[in-house]
């Protein structure tokens, strides 16, 4: 059953602070007010000229939230997934809520071996015919196996409804 007291895990790549990462920020201090534990997780992308990546822990320890940066250094880093699936095992966290489609890879594969609730906020989704294609394809099959799938709004809403996500975890 979820409820306060919760160990949850909010984890996001992030480069910069904007209006997701606020989501992030604002839902962490709602949370921790409410009685749970939450830790704020942030890659941080050596492959890529990531000099934001900070601001978000920055802005959640202003808050007095706790942080924790992941280090990832490729495309799918697999030492990575294996140091998430540490944290939350050793940190006792029972709900990984990720946000964006990386956050999403990252999270279920580190989840296949510790069966803890899966969440993820959708901000916005990725045209299909962009570049990132390959990663809208990854993402909607990982969004397909997660317990509660949250969409930011009524557009983002019917886009997941398209590519399949179960109506009842939306």
């Amino acid at each position: 059953a979820l409820g306060p007291g919760m160990k949850v895990l909010q984890l996001i790549s992030s480069r910069g602070f904007f209006g997701a990462e606020n989501v992030v920020a604002e839902l962490a201090y709602s949370l921790e007010a409410s009685g749970d534990s939450v830790i704020v997780g942030v890659f941080n992308n050596r492959h890529t000229d990531d000099t934001g990546s900070s601001e978000l822990a920055e802005q959640a320890r202003k808050r007095g939230l706790r942080t924790k940066s992941f280090e990832c250094g490729g495309r799918v880093d697999l030492r990575t997934v294996g140091a998430i699936r540490r944290f939350c095992r050793e940190n006792g966290v029972e709900v990984i809520h990720s946000h964006g489609y990386k956050s999403n890879i990252y999270s279920y594969l580190a989840n296949r071996s510790l069966k803890k609730r899966l969440v993820t906020t959708c901000h916005n989704w990725i045209n299909a015919s962009s570049r990132m294609s390959i990663y809208t394809k990854l993402d909607k099959f990982f969004l397909k196996r997660f317990d509660i799938v949250a969409a930011v709004s009524d557009d983002v809403k019917n886009q997941l409804l398209k590519a399949g996500i179960d109506p009842k975890k939306l």
